[in-house]
Parts: C-alpha cells; structure tokens; sequence
C-alpha cells in the first residue's frame, strides 16, 4: 500500500534479487533465447474429465487476459533513464505501460540484469506482440549523467505516458547515430504479479527512509486532523468523494508513522486536542461573557436613568468603607527619626581631599594586580614541583690504563688487582702509541 499512495501514474520497480522473484512469484527468469521463454511447460491437469475441461477453460482464459511481457535488452541498461525511453516506445506501439520491473544483479547491485517485466493496462496490448518476439533498437535518452545523479528533471519528458498509435513502427537508428539500446519483447505465460499475491501487493521500505519520509511530511505543510476511528482504506485513495484533503499523503505518512513509532504529524495528538479543547472552552467562556455584559449594557440603556440609579441603590448596597489606620508613628520609630534628624549634615570635600582618594585608590589597584601576578606565579611553581624529578643515570666506571679495577660487586671475590708498577719512560712512550 505505501508505494501505491506515493505512485506515478505508472511507475518503474528496479528489483535487487532475481531468486526472490523466481521463489515468490514462480516465474522463469533465466532465458537464453525468445523461444525458451515462450515454451514453458503447461501446468498437469486433474484426470477427471470434467475438472480437467473446468481447467482447460480457465487456462485459456487466464492466457486471454494476461497483461505481462517478458522484456530482454542486448546489454544491461545503464540507468532509470534508458529504462523509460524503451517504455515509452513500447507505449506507442503496443498500448499503454502501468508499471516496469528491471532487475538488478544479485552480486552488484549498482548495474541491471538483462531481464526485465512490462505490465500493459489493457490486455489487447498483449495480444499485438507475436509469440516469436518483436526486435527492436532505439537511440539513447542523450542523458550523459551517472545513475545516481539523475533526477526528476531529466525523466520528466520520458514519465509522461505515450498514447497508442495503431500502425506505429519503431523506426531503425541509422548508421553513425551513435550507441544504441536493443531489446527483444515476448508475451509473458505467467502474470509477473501472480495471483496468489494479487491483493497483498507491498515493497519493503528501508526504517531509516520511513523515518525521514515522517519528518519531511511533505512539500505543503497538512493541516492536522483529529485521530480517525479506522485506517485509511485503499478503495479511499484515488475515491473523488474523500473529504480528507492530500488522502494519499496522509496515508503514507500513517504507515510510515505506523512501522516507526514516531507521531504523525497529519494527526493532532492528544496534548494538541486538549489544548484545542481549553482553548475552544475558554473562548466559549469569553463569548458568553461579552453576551451577558452586551445584554446587560442593553437593558441599562433601555431603562431611564433615574430608574436605574434607583434599582441599583436598592440592589446593590454601598460597601462600608474601612477605617483609615492611625498614622502616628510608634514610639521606637519616633526615636529613630529624631536620631536620624539630630545628626549634623557632613561638609563637603575639598579638592585636596578628593586627589588623595583618588591617589589612594590607583595604589590599591595596583597592590591588588601585584597581588594576582604573585598568586598565578606562584601557581605555576606549585605544578612545577608536583612533576617528576629527571633521575640522573650513573655511568660505569672505565677501566683504568695503567691498572685494573676491581670488579663492583660480589663477582670474582677471588680477583686481586696487581699492583701498579713504577712506569719508565719506554713503558710511557709505547703506551702512548697503544701498545
């Protein structure tokens, strides 16, 4: 139901696995030629003779009526754009295209297969298709875009339906047109949709589209609506007599809402409806105050005045007025007045005075900047000390030339170092030269 509220008047349904499509709707994908599609095998019919006329008669009706043709291109496709230019041919020359069914390759799924389904509004369309196949090539749509930069501005010209042209013949490109796409078209023997999955037809949509399909909500803003008893039905969506306004839409976002959890935002929710209901309570209010005072201003300016001023002195009677509190302040406040009033009003500043303060002040800022500079140095030294001290590393102690040194430790307790001897002055000169 949710691509069917969201669809184009025909629409294109790239699927990503073919063994899906084989196991849910045991349809022959793999095919080498025209004819091998064709001949498929006829189902086994009952051995009762009447089951098996009741049988025969249905077969060929269900032949009569089937609006699928089995679609197989020369090379892939490129892109969507290639895909509705072959649309569009076929439209003119066989009969309006509700819906196209390219498959994508199981192990890349960036590039289509070279099988694919068109399904015809009008099962005639079918029937002009000849059973060996059709053949044809057309030029490319001339959109030089990788796939996934084509948009709804480049496929606008190729979504509009074509309108059937008895006789059309798919022209020839010439030599030297540049490339083109080849295609060979067959009728189908089975429906791409079969009938056992004719009234749950649905496509799995990705939660993390569902949820910005929900917060996107639209390009015009919907009015919210109170919750409605019952889902939106699907004989609903394209019905003229809907009272909803955008009920496609709306039905849309209520799946995707749905499958998420997340509030709709067509639909008011319940703080909403109760805010709604204070407000409408208290404009009510408000109404039928200003009726009681209208009516009330009405009834005053219809009587006389010297009636009304009567009515009111009788209905109403003049409140008693209070009695003015003693303004005599209490004793305690009186001597804290006069204390306040005895003392003598200071003299004012002389410039003298007024410069020594001034003086005073700098030297307080001042005192008090050295004071902060003092505390951060003192700060940083703090951290300083709480680092590491560097360990110094001892170096060994080297071997004397002129005598050994005994080992530092407990090894070889048994050496003795010789005593050094008196050097002469050969001794000196072939030590001096490395002896």
């Amino acid at each position: 139901m949710f691509p069917q509220v969201i669809r184009h008047p025909r629409h294109l349904a790239p699927c990503r696995s073919s063994l899906r499509q084989h196991s849910l709707l045991s349809i022959r994908l793999a095919s080498t030629s025209p004819e091998s599609t064709s001949d498929s095998t006829e189902p086994v019919l009952p051995s009762s003779p009447d089951t098996a006329k009741k049988a025969t008669q249905t077969l060929s009706a269900n032949k009569n009526n089937r609006r699928t043709a089995y679609l197989r291109t020369w090379e892939p496709v490129r892109s969507i754009a290639d895909a509705w230019a072959i649309i569009r041919v076929l439209e003119r020359k066989y009969g309006k295209i509700i819906s196209g069914h390219f498959l994508k390759d199981y192990e890349n799924p960036t590039k289509y297969q070279l099988m694919s389904w068109v399904v015809f509004e009008d099962p005639a369309s079918v029937a002009r298709i000849p059973r060996s196949g059709y053949n044809f090539s057309i030029p490319l749509p001339g959109i030089d875009k990788p796939a996934y930069e084509i948009g709804m501005e480049d496929l606008e010209n190729l979504a509009v339906p074509a309108k059937y042209e008895p006789g059309f013949e798919i022209p020839t490109p010439e030599p030297g047109t540049g490339k083109v796409i080849g295609a060979v078209i067959t009728p189908s023997d089975t429906e791409y949709n079969s009938s056992l999955f004719a009234n749950r037809i649905y496509q799995n949509s990705n939660f993390r589209t569902m949820e910005a399909f929900v917060g996107w909500a639209g390009f015009s803003p919907l009015k919210p609506i109170p919750p409605r008893r019952h889902s939106i039905r699907e004989h609903e969506l394209f019905s003229v007599e809907t009272e909803d306004e955008q009920i496609r839409m709306r039905a849309a976002l209520e799946i995707s809402a749905r499958y998420t959890y997340m509030r709709n935002p067509g639909v008011l929710s319940p703080g909403q409806i109760a805010e709604s209901e204070n407000v409408s309570k208290a404009v009510e209010k408000v109404r039928k105050g200003k009726t009681m005072i209208e009516v009330e201003a009405s009834r005053v300016e219809s009587e006389p005045l010297g009636a009304a001023s009567t009515t009111t002195a009788t209905a109403t009677p003049a409140e008693p007025s209070p009695k003015p509190s003693s303004l005599s302040p209490k004793p305690s406040e009186s001597a804290t007045i006069e204390a306040i009033q005895s003392k003598p009003t200071p003299a004012p500043l002389t410039p003298e005075q007024l410069e020594a303060e001034r003086l005073a002040k700098q030297e307080m800022e001042l005192a008090l900047d050295v004071a902060k500079r003092l505390a951060a140095r003192t700060a940083i030294d703090k951290e300083r000390r709480k680092q590491p001290k560097p360990t110094v590393k001892s170096a060994k102690p080297k071997k004397n030339k002129k005598g050994a040194v005994a080992p530092q430790g407990d090894y070889f307790y048994d050496f003795v170092a010789k005593p050094p001897k008196n050097l002469t002055v050969m001794d000196r000169l072939w030590g001096l030269f490395g002896r």
